[in-house]
C-alpha cells in the first residue's frame, strides 16, 4: 500500500514538471509508474518535445529510470510541408529577431532545421530556437549556433 502512494506521488510530481515547462505541451503524455519505473506514453508535436519530456521526468526526484515510449505525431495525413517552405518560415521567424537575422544560417533537410552562425547572447539563441520548434512541420532542430565572444 505504501508503495502504491509512493508510485503516485512520483507519478503526480512527474506530470506536475511536464505541465510546468513552458516549452513542453504535456497535455497529450501520460505518466505511469510500473515496477518503480517510469513509463512516458502518448504522442508529441516534435522530437525536441519528446527529449524534453525524458528529461524532464529523470530530473524528478526519486525517478531513477524512465522508459521513453513517446511517438512523434505525424504530419495531418495529405498534408506535409516542403523543406523549402519550412525554411521560408524560418527564415520568416528569424527576420523577427534584427539582432541575430542576418548572422544565422538556415538548412532543412528532412524537416530537420539546422541553424548555424552567431547570435549576441545566450537569451536570443533560446529566443530563436524556440520559435524554430514551434514552426509547423519542424521536426526537430539542430541548434548550432554560437554566441559571440563565447569559445566552443
Amino acid at each position: 500500500m505504501a508503495r502504491m502512494s509512493r508510485e503516485r506521488d512520483r507519478a503526480a510530481r512527474v506530470r506536475r514538471a511536464l505541465k510546468a515547462c513552458p516549452d513542453l505541451d504535456a497535455t497529450r503524455i501520460r505518466v505511469v509508474i510500473e515496477d518503480n519505473v517510469v513509463h512516458l506514453r502518448g504522442a508529441v508535436r516534435a522530437h525536441s518535445a519528446r527529449v524534453l519530456a525524458r528529461a524532464l521526468a529523470c530530473d524528478v526526484d526519486g525517478v531513477s529510470r524512465v522508459v521513453d515510449e513517446l511517438v512523434v505525431a505525424p504530419v495531418a495525413t495529405g498534408w506535409r510541408r516542403s523543406d523549402d517552405a519550412i525554411a521560408r518560415s524560418v527564415r520568416w521567424a528569424l527576420a523577427r529577431e534584427p539582432s541575430a537575422a542576418a548572422d544565422v544560417g538556415v538548412a532543412v533537410q528532412q524537416h530537420v532545421v539546422t541553424l548555424t552562425g552567431t547570435v549576441p547572447d545566450r537569451p536570443t539563441l533560446q529566443r530563436l530556437r524556440h520559435r524554430v520548434e514551434r514552426i509547423r512541420g519542424v521536426h526537430f532542430v539542430h541548434n548550432q549556433l554560437r554566441v559571440q565572444g563565447e569559445s566552443s
